[in-house]
């Protein structure tokens, strides 16, 4: 049975990012969530102009951006995702530069046991066999996220596959926040909105730019887990969700599954 369409996923908005971390605030007192009224004085806003905020019919300024980052205190990706929101932002790739330590290992990248695919608007171009030997099916999909939620050989080869997930929603939603990306972002929101998991870790409302720590894969033919640092090298764009090179440089094999 499909979702209706009052709880079908949306493209993110500055009214709904900062409704939702005012829900989050919650009075030591009454237990109770902030109103629009105490979240407006401790950024010095008026109710009337708090709430146009709420449906979208204001555009923060600077100020009240870092009031809202303040009072909510936001992480460094999450300020910048609401500063795309409000129109003061422009999404930058160095995040997804690669880091210095990491150049003289590119070099020598592609080999059997590297992992390596072109990646644009959450599809993979192009993908070498090992990549598609460690994701299989994941190359031929036209949705990494569908991929990710509804294989099972994606369950089958992620130690913490729920993790994942949620790092994977996370980056699609400072995706979707991009105007540039609209289409694509409602294209894929249609795709994936009768998903249950998509839904409740999108309307977690959590956003992340980069990846933290390593990624972990099982690799049945080795007979262990193989963990990997994710490189993104863009090609020809000065946007963090421009066509990108995907490299899974190795670390260390573990014979066990890493804990969650």
């Amino acid at each position: 049975m499909g979702l209706r369409n009052s709880d079908r996923p949306r493209l993110p908005s500055i009214g709904e990012f900062v409704k939702s971390r005012r829900l989050r605030l919650i009075d030591p007192n009454t237990q109770k969530p902030w109103t629009q009224v105490e979240l407006g004085s401790a950024i010095n806003l008026y109710p009337n102009t708090y709430a146009r905020l709420e449906r979208n019919k204001y555009q923060p300024g600077p100020q009240v951006l870092d009031a809202l980052a303040r009072v909510f205190d936001l992480t460094a990706d999450e300020r910048a995702h609401m500063g795309v929101l409000a129109g003061r932002e422009v999404p930058t790739a160095a995040v997804f530069q690669l880091p210095a330590e990491l150049e003289q290992a590119v070099l020598s990248a592609f080999e059997s046991r590297t992992p390596a695919a072109w990646v644009e608007d959450w599809r993979i171009v192009a993908a070498n066999l090992r990549f598609r030997e460690l994701w299989p099916g994941l190359a031929d999909s036209d949705n990494i996220i569908r991929w990710w939620l509804t294989s099972e050989h994606a369950r089958k080869v992620t130690p913490n596959h729920e993790e994942e997930a949620r790092i994977q929603v996370s980056q699609f939603r400072a995706f979707a926040a991009d105007e540039s990306n609209r289409e694509r972002a409602l294209e894929m929101l249609e795709q994936l909105g009768d998903e249950p998991e998509f839904s409740r870790l999108w309307n977690s409302g959590t956003v992340q730019l980069g990846r933290p720590g390593p990624r972990y894969v099982w690799c049945p033919r080795e007979d262990r887990f193989i963990e990997l640092a994710d490189v993104l090298v863009l090609a020809g764009s000065a946007s963090m969700w421009g066509r990108g090179l995907y490299i899974g440089l190795p670390g260390a094999p573990t014979l066990s599954p890493p804990s969650d």
